[in-house]
């Protein structure tokens, strides 16, 4: 599939930065150094970096929904699953009291944060007992 601005992408985890999805803001091609083309992307903390498509995991899409993982959080809530019943969707559960658990059904329209498993990894602070 051919890269356009306005496009989502998922990023491989680079240089100690995490995976990351974002939307493309800018395409630049470079002819002189293996034809490499670098994209800009909106969420970027340093907006100098560019990223190659050897960066980039699976495809890029016009839909947020296709780049999420299980695993990942959407709208601050773990997905434990993905789904297509008439649209794509995301399931996410959340315990409600011990031994049972809802689910909420996240579809594109309602999606407003999502944080990668690896964002979320990077971010966490592991606690050891001694």
């Amino acid at each position: 599939m051919k890269l356009e601005v306005g496009m989502y992408v998922r990023t491989k985890s680079f240089k100690g930065f995490p995976s990351k999805i974002g939307k493309i803001t800018k395409i630049e091609y470079n002819a002189g150094i293996n034809n490499e083309i670098y994209i800009a992307l909106d969420n970027d903390e340093e907006s100098c970096r560019r990223w190659t498509k050897d960066y980039l995991i699976g495809e890029p899409s016009n839909n947020i929904i296709d780049l999420i993982e299980v695993g990942d959080y959407v709208n601050g809530y773990k997905v434990s699953f993905k789904g297509d019943d008439y649209q794509p969707f995301v399931q996410c559960d959340y315990p409600v009291e011990e031994g049972s658990t809802n689910h909420y059904r996240f579809y594109e329209k309602a999606i407003y944060s999502i944080v990668t498993k690896e964002q979320f990894e990077s971010m966490s602070y592991k606690v050891v007992e001694e």
